[in-house]
């Protein structure tokens, strides 16, 4: 992507796999090539129903004796 380019939604995620060059890479190549408003309906389909999809609890603040081992 172009340095002042900026990229949102599945488009941004698909850009980030493929710089990253991991096992995501060979398949965000192929999704950059659907269309860009078919990829953001998905991407907002998957966003809007996240919590039904995947399960998981949110993740819990730290505590105060946790947050003081953490690094500034």
């Amino acid at each position: 992507s172009k340095p002042q380019e900026l990229l949102v939604r599945l488009s941004a995620v698909l850009q980030a796999l493929i710089d990253a060059r991991g096992k995501g890479y060979f398949l965000a190549g192929v999704l950059r090539w659907l269309p860009k408003n078919f990829r953001d309906r998905c991407y907002d389909y998957i966003a809007n129903r996240r919590h039904r999809l995947f399960k998981d609890k949110p993740c819990e603040l730290p505590t105060k004796e946790e947050h003081a081992r953490i690094l500034p």
